[in-house]
């Protein structure tokens, strides 16, 4: 059910149009010399009259090549210009029908805050501890991802959400906290599978 998060264009994990463009303006001097040979040999195979040389030829196919070049580079990054930027996740506050990693909502601390997932999956690598100010309304986890810990432990490697909404999501991640904080998860998270999660939104969509 839930979609998979598309990269964003012009970010470092650039998407293949991107790729693309960089490659055609790295060899933009091979693509000229290409055209112009090709459009050349054509001119000079296909001449309409006597005086037409390779001279002649070489010129009509260097200017084409210039044009055809242009055309080529300016079809991509023209379309890359006008196609709109998408922000990293780690930049956005609302997600909705996403399939969300946790690694990507977080840049130096491992921290969220001030965020809102509508029926996402939340997935891992790591854990996530739902701390101050967040709110889950119809969410659920399996029962083996919720992992109590005694009050007052380091927990260590966890993504700390903080002043979140989770809305009908599902954590395909370990929730972990002190036992304060299971007992608020587990009075407000279903424990159930991806799977019956998946197939209750399939019947209400």
């Amino acid at each position: 059910m839930a979609k998979k998060q598309k990269l964003p264009v012009g970010y470092r994990r650039a998407t293949s149009i991107d790729r693309a463009v960089e490659i055609a303006q790295r060899w933009w001097p091979v693509m000229t010399t290409v055209y112009g040979l090709a459009l050349a040999a054509y001119a000079n195979a296909k001449s309409w009259y006597e005086g037409f040389t390779w001279l002649d030829a070489l010129l009509f196919g260097f200017v084409g090549a210039l044009i055809l070049t242009f055309i080529t580079l300016w079809t991509f990054v023209g379309y890359r210009k006008l196609r709109p930027l998408v922000p990293p996740a780690r930049d956005r506050a609302d997600f909705l029908d996403e399939t969300v990693n946790l690694s990507d909502l977080v840049a130096h601390a491992p921290l969220i805050h001030g965020k809102t997932f509508v029926r996402c999956l939340i997935r891992g690598p790591g854990q996530i501890k739902l701390q101050s100010g967040v709110t889950y309304l119809f969410c659920s986890t399996p029962e083996k991802n919720i992992v109590e810990v005694p009050a007052g432990s380091n927990i260590t490697g966890a993504v700390i959400a903080v002043n979140c909404t989770f809305v009908e999501c599902h954590f395909d991640v370990a929730i972990v906290g002190t036992p304060t904080d299971i007992a608020a998860v587990r009075g407000a998270v279903d424990t159930i599978s991806r799977i019956e999660w998946e197939d209750r939104y399939a019947e209400l969509n």
